[in-house]
């Protein structure tokens, strides 16, 4: 098989992976997503503490209009890119029934929090 062949190949699995891990994230919460959970596009910076090891990246805390959440499950993480850059996603879990997504710029390591989906 040759180069291109090989790549089209990579690049279409990683597109299903992603797709895949956050159909997953939200299929797991499906039931609660019917009792009253809601969706809630935040976009706004954030800090955040990470791990790195064995060359990849692990968020465990962030803060967020000056409350610091510790980050108890991560659901799923993903990899799109925006232009030239390459942007990390992480879907995550705190203290309670509130599922972040979380993202990271590769090129300048600035981190956001993207949305929350709440209960109520």
């Amino acid at each position: 098989m040759n180069n291109i062949k090989k790549q089209k190949i990579i690049v279409n699995t990683c597109t299903i992976v992603q797709y895949l891990v956050y159909f997953m994230c939200i299929n797991i919460y499906q039931v609660n997503f019917r009792s009253g959970m809601r969706f809630e596009n935040i976009d706004e910076p954030i800090e955040v503490i990470a791990l790195f090891r064995k060359g990849k990246m692990r968020p465990i805390k962030f803060r967020w209009n000056s409350r610091v959440y510790r980050i108890e499950r991560i659901n799923g993480g993903w990899k799109s890119d925006q232009g030239r850059d390459r942007m990390l996603h992480y879907s995550i879990m705190c203290d309670g029934p509130d599922v972040y997504e979380i993202s990271c710029s590769v090129e300048s390591m600035i981190w956001k929090i993207d949305r929350v989906c709440m209960e109520g």
